[in-house]
Protein backbone atom coordinates (compact mmCIF):
# COMPACT_ATOMS: atom_id res chain seq x y z
CA UNK A 1 0.00 0.00 0.00
CA UNK A 2 1.17 3.50 -0.78
CA UNK A 3 0.75 6.50 1.47
CA UNK A 4 -2.83 7.75 1.51
CA UNK A 5 -4.40 4.49 0.30
CA UNK A 6 -7.24 3.03 2.33
CA UNK A 7 -9.69 0.13 2.27
CA UNK A 8 -12.71 0.12 4.56
CA UNK A 9 -15.55 -2.41 4.74
CA UNK A 10 -18.81 -1.98 6.67
CA UNK A 11 -21.70 -4.43 6.99
CA UNK A 12 -25.47 -4.38 7.37
CA UNK A 13 -25.40 -5.88 10.90
CA UNK A 14 -27.79 -8.72 10.03
CA UNK A 15 -27.48 -11.66 12.44
CA UNK A 16 -25.31 -14.49 11.16
CA UNK A 17 -28.12 -17.02 11.63
CA UNK A 18 -30.15 -15.33 8.87
CA UNK A 19 -29.86 -16.75 5.34
CA UNK A 20 -31.39 -16.32 1.91
CA UNK A 21 -31.44 -18.39 -1.28
CA UNK A 22 -33.18 -15.72 -3.35
CA UNK A 23 -30.32 -14.17 -5.32
CA UNK A 24 -27.36 -16.56 -5.43
CA UNK A 25 -25.59 -16.97 -8.80
CA UNK A 26 -26.76 -19.74 -11.14
CA UNK A 27 -23.61 -21.75 -10.40
CA UNK A 28 -24.52 -21.75 -6.69
CA UNK A 29 -28.22 -22.68 -6.91
CA UNK A 30 -29.07 -24.79 -3.88
CA UNK A 31 -26.71 -22.88 -1.62
CA UNK A 32 -27.65 -20.23 0.90
CA UNK A 33 -25.90 -17.00 1.73
CA UNK A 34 -25.80 -14.79 4.76
CA UNK A 35 -28.24 -11.91 4.49
CA UNK A 36 -25.46 -9.83 6.00
CA UNK A 37 -23.54 -8.02 3.26
CA UNK A 38 -20.42 -5.86 3.33
CA UNK A 39 -19.66 -2.79 1.18
CA UNK A 40 -16.17 -1.59 0.31
CA UNK A 41 -14.84 1.95 0.20
CA UNK A 42 -11.39 2.25 -1.38
CA UNK A 43 -9.09 5.22 -1.79
CA UNK A 44 -6.28 4.62 -4.26
CA UNK A 45 -5.49 1.05 -5.25
CA UNK A 46 -4.82 -1.17 -2.26
CA UNK A 47 -4.42 -4.32 -4.34
CA UNK A 48 -4.98 -7.89 -3.24
CA UNK A 49 -6.61 -8.40 0.17
CA UNK A 50 -7.04 -11.44 2.42
CA UNK A 51 -10.58 -11.81 3.78
CA UNK A 52 -10.85 -14.28 6.67
CA UNK A 53 -14.27 -15.49 7.87
CA UNK A 54 -14.30 -17.01 11.37
CA UNK A 55 -16.94 -19.74 11.35
CA UNK A 56 -16.78 -21.24 14.84
CA UNK A 57 -19.49 -20.83 17.46
CA UNK A 58 -22.43 -21.89 15.34
CA UNK A 59 -21.50 -20.03 12.13
CA UNK A 60 -20.02 -23.07 10.36
CA UNK A 61 -23.28 -23.66 8.53
CA UNK A 62 -22.26 -25.62 5.44
CA UNK A 63 -20.05 -28.08 3.67
CA UNK A 64 -16.58 -26.52 3.83
CA UNK A 65 -15.68 -27.37 0.22
CA UNK A 66 -18.72 -25.38 -1.03
CA UNK A 67 -18.04 -22.09 0.77
CA UNK A 68 -17.69 -19.21 -1.70
CA UNK A 69 -17.18 -15.47 -1.58
CA UNK A 70 -19.75 -13.59 -3.64
CA UNK A 71 -18.62 -10.17 -4.90
CA UNK A 72 -21.16 -7.90 -6.59
CA UNK A 73 -18.64 -5.89 -8.61
CA UNK A 74 -20.67 -5.09 -11.72
CA UNK A 75 -24.04 -3.54 -10.88
CA UNK A 76 -23.00 -3.03 -7.22
CA UNK A 77 -26.70 -3.04 -6.27
CA UNK A 78 -26.57 -5.78 -3.61
CA UNK A 79 -28.22 -8.38 -5.86
CA UNK A 80 -25.83 -11.33 -6.04
CA UNK A 81 -27.39 -13.08 -9.05
CA UNK A 82 -24.61 -11.59 -11.21
CA UNK A 83 -21.89 -11.75 -8.55
CA UNK A 84 -18.36 -12.99 -9.13
CA UNK A 85 -17.87 -16.35 -7.34
CA UNK A 86 -14.50 -16.76 -5.61
CA UNK A 87 -13.10 -19.94 -4.03
CA UNK A 88 -11.03 -19.91 -0.85
CA UNK A 89 -9.09 -22.10 1.57
CA UNK A 90 -10.76 -23.78 4.57
CA UNK A 91 -8.84 -24.41 7.81
CA UNK A 92 -10.62 -27.20 9.70
CA UNK A 93 -8.77 -26.71 12.99
CA UNK A 94 -9.31 -22.94 13.19
CA UNK A 95 -12.67 -23.19 11.39
CA UNK A 96 -11.82 -20.29 9.10
CA UNK A 97 -12.31 -19.59 5.41
CA UNK A 98 -9.75 -17.35 3.70
CA UNK A 99 -10.21 -15.62 0.35
CA UNK A 100 -7.53 -13.74 -1.60
CA UNK A 101 -9.01 -11.13 -3.94
CA UNK A 102 -8.76 -7.56 -5.19
CA UNK A 103 -11.75 -5.57 -3.96
CA UNK A 104 -12.67 -2.26 -5.56
CA UNK A 105 -14.51 0.84 -4.45
CA UNK A 106 -18.25 0.20 -4.22
CA UNK A 107 -18.02 -3.60 -4.30
CA UNK A 108 -20.54 -5.45 -2.15
CA UNK A 109 -19.74 -8.94 -0.91
CA UNK A 110 -21.35 -11.80 1.00
CA UNK A 111 -20.63 -15.45 1.84
CA UNK A 112 -22.47 -18.60 0.77
CA UNK A 113 -22.32 -22.38 1.01
CA UNK A 114 -24.38 -25.52 0.69
CA UNK A 115 -26.01 -26.44 3.99
CA UNK A 116 -24.90 -29.89 5.02
CA UNK A 117 -26.49 -32.17 7.58
CA UNK A 118 -24.30 -35.20 8.23
CA UNK A 119 -24.48 -38.15 10.57
CA UNK A 120 -20.90 -38.48 11.80
CA UNK A 121 -19.35 -41.33 13.82
CA UNK A 122 -15.97 -41.42 15.52
CA UNK A 123 -13.76 -44.15 14.09
CA UNK A 124 -10.56 -43.37 16.04
CA UNK A 125 -9.66 -42.01 19.45
CA UNK A 126 -8.25 -38.53 19.17
CA UNK A 127 -8.96 -34.78 19.20
CA UNK A 128 -12.30 -33.44 18.01
CA UNK A 129 -10.45 -31.09 15.62
CA UNK A 130 -8.71 -33.84 13.62
CA UNK A 131 -10.65 -35.00 10.53
CA UNK A 132 -9.28 -38.55 10.83
CA UNK A 133 -11.14 -38.93 14.14
CA UNK A 134 -14.38 -39.06 12.16
CA UNK A 135 -15.78 -41.28 9.42
CA UNK A 136 -16.53 -38.22 7.26
CA UNK A 137 -12.83 -37.17 7.28
CA UNK A 138 -14.06 -33.77 8.33
CA UNK A 139 -14.68 -31.75 11.50
CA UNK A 140 -18.34 -31.74 12.66
CA UNK A 141 -20.30 -28.52 12.21
CA UNK A 142 -23.35 -27.05 13.92
CA UNK A 143 -25.63 -28.90 11.46
CA UNK A 144 -24.36 -32.41 12.13
CA UNK A 145 -25.51 -35.33 14.27
CA UNK A 146 -22.41 -36.66 16.03
CA UNK A 147 -21.92 -40.09 17.60
CA UNK A 148 -18.94 -41.05 19.74
CA UNK A 149 -18.84 -44.76 19.06
CA UNK A 150 -17.75 -47.67 21.30
CA UNK A 151 -14.01 -48.12 21.89
CA UNK A 152 -13.25 -44.50 20.92
CA UNK A 153 -12.30 -41.58 23.16
CA UNK A 154 -12.78 -38.12 21.63
CA UNK A 155 -11.08 -35.17 23.33
CA UNK A 156 -12.58 -31.70 22.90
CA UNK A 157 -9.67 -29.45 21.90
CA UNK A 158 -11.53 -26.69 20.02
CA UNK A 159 -14.80 -24.77 20.25
CA UNK A 160 -16.77 -27.83 19.11
CA UNK A 161 -20.36 -27.79 17.88
CA UNK A 162 -23.07 -30.16 16.73
CA UNK A 163 -26.81 -30.32 16.17
CA UNK A 164 -27.03 -33.53 18.21
CA UNK A 165 -24.45 -35.42 20.26
CA UNK A 166 -24.58 -38.99 21.53
CA UNK A 167 -21.85 -40.60 23.60
CA UNK A 168 -22.60 -44.21 22.79
CA UNK A 169 -22.26 -47.08 25.29
CA UNK A 170 -18.55 -47.93 25.37
CA UNK A 171 -17.56 -44.53 23.98
CA UNK A 172 -15.89 -41.71 25.92
CA UNK A 173 -16.02 -37.93 25.68
CA UNK A 174 -13.12 -36.09 27.36
CA UNK A 175 -13.00 -32.39 28.29
CA UNK A 176 -10.03 -31.43 30.46
CA UNK A 177 -9.17 -27.98 29.05
CA UNK A 178 -11.22 -24.74 28.89
CA UNK A 179 -12.84 -25.54 25.53
CA UNK A 180 -16.54 -25.77 24.75
CA UNK A 181 -19.25 -27.77 23.00
CA UNK A 182 -22.23 -25.87 21.59
CA UNK A 183 -25.31 -27.99 20.88
CA UNK A 184 -28.49 -27.06 19.03
CA UNK A 185 -30.23 -30.36 19.82
CA UNK A 186 -30.33 -33.17 22.36
CA UNK A 187 -27.42 -34.65 24.31
CA UNK A 188 -27.43 -38.38 25.09
CA UNK A 189 -24.76 -39.66 27.48
CA UNK A 190 -25.00 -43.43 27.23
CA UNK A 191 -21.26 -44.05 27.63
CA UNK A 192 -18.57 -42.31 29.70
CA UNK A 193 -17.61 -38.68 30.10
CA UNK A 194 -14.43 -37.30 31.64
CA UNK A 195 -15.20 -33.62 32.16
CA UNK A 196 -13.01 -31.60 34.53
CA UNK A 197 -13.04 -28.28 32.62
CA UNK A 198 -14.77 -26.57 29.73
CA UNK A 199 -18.36 -25.65 29.00
CA UNK A 200 -21.38 -27.26 27.38
CA UNK A 201 -23.67 -24.62 25.85
CA UNK A 202 -27.26 -25.46 24.88
CA UNK A 203 -28.76 -23.08 22.34
CA UNK A 204 -31.49 -22.78 19.67
CA UNK A 205 -35.20 -22.07 20.02
CA UNK A 206 -36.35 -25.70 20.24
CA UNK A 207 -36.78 -27.71 23.42
CA UNK A 208 -33.75 -29.85 24.24
CA UNK A 209 -33.23 -32.94 26.41
CA UNK A 210 -30.08 -34.05 28.24
CA UNK A 211 -30.29 -37.80 28.91
CA UNK A 212 -27.74 -39.45 31.23
CA UNK A 213 -28.84 -42.96 30.32
CA UNK A 214 -29.30 -43.91 33.98
CA UNK A 215 -25.67 -43.02 34.75
CA UNK A 216 -23.98 -40.56 37.09
CA UNK A 217 -22.43 -37.82 34.97
CA UNK A 218 -19.84 -35.28 36.15
CA UNK A 219 -20.14 -31.92 34.39
CA UNK A 220 -18.23 -28.67 34.65
CA UNK A 221 -19.66 -25.42 33.25
CA UNK A 222 -23.09 -25.46 31.57
CA UNK A 223 -24.77 -22.52 29.86
CA UNK A 224 -28.46 -22.51 28.95
CA UNK A 225 -28.90 -19.78 26.33
CA UNK A 226 -32.13 -20.36 24.43
CA UNK A 227 -34.77 -18.19 22.83
CA UNK A 228 -38.49 -18.29 22.12
CA UNK A 229 -39.52 -19.64 25.53
CA UNK A 230 -37.92 -23.03 24.91
CA UNK A 231 -36.50 -25.31 27.62
CA UNK A 232 -33.79 -27.81 28.52
CA UNK A 233 -34.82 -30.93 30.46
CA UNK A 234 -32.29 -33.00 32.44
CA UNK A 235 -33.52 -36.58 32.77
CA UNK A 236 -32.69 -40.23 33.46
CA UNK A 237 -29.65 -40.03 35.71
CA UNK A 238 -27.60 -38.13 38.27
CA UNK A 239 -25.84 -34.94 37.19
CA UNK A 240 -23.01 -33.66 39.38
CA UNK A 241 -22.08 -30.07 38.57
CA UNK A 242 -18.50 -29.16 39.53
CA UNK A 243 -18.36 -25.78 37.80
CA UNK A 244 -21.01 -23.14 37.12
CA UNK A 245 -24.55 -23.39 35.76
CA UNK A 246 -25.24 -20.24 33.70
CA UNK A 247 -29.05 -19.88 33.27
CA UNK A 248 -28.75 -17.09 30.70
CA UNK A 249 -32.03 -17.58 28.83
CA UNK A 250 -34.62 -20.34 28.64
CA UNK A 251 -36.29 -22.64 31.15
CA UNK A 252 -34.41 -25.41 32.95
CA UNK A 253 -36.41 -28.47 34.00
CA UNK A 254 -35.11 -31.14 36.37
CA UNK A 255 -37.10 -34.27 35.66
CA UNK A 256 -38.80 -36.24 38.43
CA UNK A 257 -36.99 -38.87 40.52
CA UNK A 258 -34.82 -40.82 40.07
CA UNK A 259 -33.24 -37.88 38.18
CA UNK A 260 -30.95 -35.81 40.43
CA UNK A 261 -29.09 -32.57 39.76
CA UNK A 262 -26.36 -31.88 42.33
CA UNK A 263 -24.42 -28.64 42.71
CA UNK A 264 -21.24 -30.00 44.21
CA UNK A 265 -18.89 -28.12 46.57
CA UNK A 266 -15.58 -29.82 47.30
CA UNK A 267 -13.63 -27.20 49.25
CA UNK A 268 -14.08 -24.36 51.69
CA UNK A 269 -13.09 -21.72 49.12
CA UNK A 270 -14.66 -22.93 45.88
CA UNK A 271 -16.82 -25.42 44.07
CA UNK A 272 -19.91 -25.46 41.96
CA UNK A 273 -22.49 -22.68 41.86
CA UNK A 274 -25.52 -21.38 40.01
CA UNK A 275 -24.89 -17.99 38.41
CA UNK A 276 -27.42 -15.16 38.43
CA UNK A 277 -30.78 -16.19 37.00
CA UNK A 278 -31.89 -13.56 34.49
CA UNK A 279 -34.26 -14.48 31.63
CA UNK A 280 -34.65 -18.03 32.84
CA UNK A 281 -36.37 -20.28 35.35
CA UNK A 282 -35.44 -23.51 37.13
CA UNK A 283 -38.09 -26.05 38.08
CA UNK A 284 -37.68 -29.37 39.84
CA UNK A 285 -35.31 -30.47 42.58
CA UNK A 286 -31.73 -29.26 42.83
CA UNK A 287 -29.46 -30.50 45.61
CA UNK A 288 -26.75 -28.09 46.78
CA UNK A 289 -23.85 -29.71 48.64
CA UNK A 290 -21.86 -27.39 50.88
CA UNK A 291 -18.38 -28.21 52.09
CA UNK A 292 -17.91 -28.03 55.88
CA UNK A 293 -14.40 -27.55 57.21
CA UNK A 294 -13.26 -30.13 59.78
CA UNK A 295 -13.43 -28.69 63.30
CA UNK A 296 -12.54 -29.56 66.89
CA UNK A 297 -14.51 -32.48 68.21
CA UNK A 298 -16.51 -31.57 71.29
CA UNK A 299 -17.51 -34.25 73.77
CA UNK A 300 -20.59 -33.85 75.96
CA UNK A 301 -21.08 -35.80 79.19
CA UNK A 302 -24.48 -36.18 80.75
CA UNK A 303 -24.80 -37.00 84.46
CA UNK A 304 -28.07 -38.47 85.49
CA UNK A 305 -29.14 -37.80 89.10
Amino acid sequence: MASGEYLIAAHTNDDLDLFTTADVPASQVGSQRWTRTWKVDETGEVGTTNLVFYLAGGNNFGLSSTYKLLVDNTTQDGNFSDATVISGVYNAGAQTMTFNTNLNDGDIFSFCGFEQILTIHSINSGPWSIPTTWDCTCVPTANDSVYIDPATNVTVDIAAEAAYLSVESGGTLTMTTPESITLGGNLDILGSVIITAGEITLIEHLNQVVNAGGNTVDLFDIEINKSGGSSVTFTNGTYVLNGTLYPTMGDIIMDAAPTQFIVNSISGVGGARIAAVSSSSITGNVTVRRYIEPGVEIGVALRLL
